[in-house]
């Protein structure tokens, strides 16, 4: 018996979760003695069992391996990865684009992503929505694969990949997040790192919003975006490169075309693209938002957590 759940419920059979990660039908968890898949396998997302066979309760995976040997399992919409820790990726699922990386457009219950070249990967790039997935290796390099109608791969083109494909920064890279969406894609990185700083960038900052000096700060990143511009708040061509968007950033998420950011003192901000204001389910957090392209500005109020009156973000 299946019942809808609108509040937090713990799920009874799980125990020591170091990290959790949702794609558009199934959720993976990794905790302290393996790692646990549940929800649709419709193109074999749960990397085991028969595809189209769902699992309504978590199951252990067996990777053949102990859980010390697996740095990172991750989901996107309708596929998995898993990273080892020698820097080897294995993947499974939905594979209609070349999203598992393997030169193939073949659904799979699990296969090896083809990264070549002896590239070790360190750090996975994925998103729930994203039919798209990044590898960053220890080199500083970054491959993507999958869908890229509007460059979100930043290959420099908008030819799906099926094979891991290299990310074409402006200039030498260590990131240590990447954001994959529906249509774009965030990274961060460490200032220190950068070494060619363009004169002129595209810039995220509201004109006017709320200084927030009371809020402890925090080193900044740097924040790249690729893919459609409209989805983080800029107009014009699409990005087929990566482009240094602004410092002073600590997070960055891309959702289905909107990006939330979090600057150093501690403020949410939001952008993207609301195509009618029916469809638009208050994804930014705001309520000033626009048909078209919303740059990105403050979200300023919040529920309390009675749900009864909006206070201060």
């Amino acid at each position: 018996f299946i019942n809808d759940i609108s509040v937090p419920t713990k799920i009874a059979t799980l125990t020591s979760v170091t990290s959790v990660s949702a794609g558009h039908k199934h959720s993976l968890f990794k905790t302290k003695d393996g790692m646990y898949v549940t929800g649709s396998n419709e193109f074999g997302q749960l990397c085991e069992g028969a595809i189209g066979q769902s699992v309504r309760t978590p199951s252990l995976l067996d990777t053949g391996t102990t859980i010390e040997n697996i740095n990172q399992f991750e989901a996107i919409k309708s596929s998995s990865y898993i990273l080892y820790s020698d820097g080897s990726v294995e993947s499974c699922g939905r594979n209609n684009f070349g999203q598992l990386g393997d030169a193939t457009n073949i659904n799979k219950v699990r296969t090896n992503v083809a990264l070549g070249g002896g590239d070790i990967s360190r750090l996975l790039g994925v998103g729930p929505s994203s039919e798209s997935v990044f590898f960053v290796t220890n080199d500083g390099d970054v491959f993507g694969t999958g869908l890229n109608t509007f460059g979100q791969l930043g290959t420099g083109d908008k030819v799906n990949k099926n094979t891991p494909t290299m990310v074409k920064f402006p200039t030498s890279v260590s990131l240590n997040v990447v954001s994959a969406g529906v249509d774009h894609t965030c990274a961060l990185q460490s200032l220190e790192i950068l070494t060619n700083h363009p004169t002129s960038l595209p810039s995220l900052n509201p004109s006017h919003g709320p200084t927030r000096s009371s809020s402890p700060t925090r080193p900044g990143l740097q924040l790249f975006s690729w893919g459609d511009p409209k989805s983080f708040g800029l107009n014009g061509a699409d990005f087929l490169f990566p482009a240094e968007l602004q410092a002073g950033v600590i997070y960055a998420g891309a959702g289905s075309e909107y990006t939330v950011i979090v600057s150093t003192d501690g403020a949410a901000l939001s952008a993207g693209l609301i195509n009618s204001i029916g469809n638009y389910k208050g994804h930014l957090g705001r309520g000033n938002v626009v048909v078209g392209t919303n740059s990105a500005q403050p979200i300023l109020l919040v529920w309390d957590s009675n749900k009864s009156a909006f206070v201060e973000a």
